[in-house]
């Protein structure tokens, strides 16, 4: 390994550890002066960079699961279970143009699909 080498390896190492602790690319690579294009490159030909970037993420989130509480932590990974779910209420039919059909719409969407309508060229 020559010099170089050596420098660019002890750069990965430095955006790795940094990486750890923002694990946002853009930020990372300015800290070590370089960007991300180069970062991208290589990530592709380096497996191992790519790897300790990737154990880098998990630890990031890993210690910032344990320090929030269990229910928001819950809240963030299962959106699909803790979503609050909303529902519309039917109030009056409202014919489909050029459809011969109607549609049953609460007032406040009735209102948002007529004003949409009517905002079409």
């Amino acid at each position: 390994m020559d010099i170089l080498d050596k420098d660019i390896e002890a750069l990965k190492q430095e955006y790795v550890d940094y990486y750890r602790d923002v694990p946002v690319q853009k930020y990372a690579a300015m800290a070590i002066g370089r960007n991300e294009d180069t970062i991208i490159r290589w990530r592709g030909a380096d497996p191992a960079f790519a790897d300790a970037i990737k154990r880098s993420k998990a630890e990031w989130v890993r210690r910032k699961m344990l320090a929030v509480k269990a229910e928001f932590a819950l809240e963030r990974l299962e959106k699909g279970i803790f979503t609050p779910r909303e529902e519309v209420l039917v109030e009056q039919p409202i014919p489909i143009a050029g459809t011969g059909t109607t549609v049953e719409l609460n007032r406040a969407f009735k209102k948002f699909v007529v004003e949409h309508i009517r905002s079409k060229p």
